[in-house]
């Protein structure tokens, strides 16, 4: 998964190329050798589809705008890749070790 999320970031984010269509994905896959008829079903099942508009609608609801995001046990604490939004002190203070 890594090397494929990898592959995405770089090609929507640095090389400017649109990625959100179905055969892009697929050439994706032939490019990083994880293609099969299982990866393509999966993409193309409903389920699929349903798990990941449910995430949005999800994400949406709790002001989730970019990833990747990370939240936390307290649901107060989201940490994502273009912003740091955190509401408990304590966290602030290890966060700010980690971070300098």
């Amino acid at each position: 998964g890594h090397n494929y999320m990898k592959a995405i970031f770089e090609d929507k984010h640095v090389k400017r190329i649109d990625v959100r269509s179905r055969e892009y994905i697929i050439n994706l896959s032939k490019s990083l050798d994880i293609y099969s008829e299982e990866f393509v079903a999966d993409i193309d099942s409903n389920e699929s589809l349903e798990i990941i508009s449910s995430s949005h609608k999800e994400a949406d609801s709790k002001g989730v705008f970019g990833t990747p995001t990370i939240e936390f046990s307290d649901e107060n604490i989201k940490v994502g890749g273009h912003f740091i939004y955190m509401s408990n002190e304590k966290f602030i203070k290890k966060a700010n070790y980690f971070y300098s």
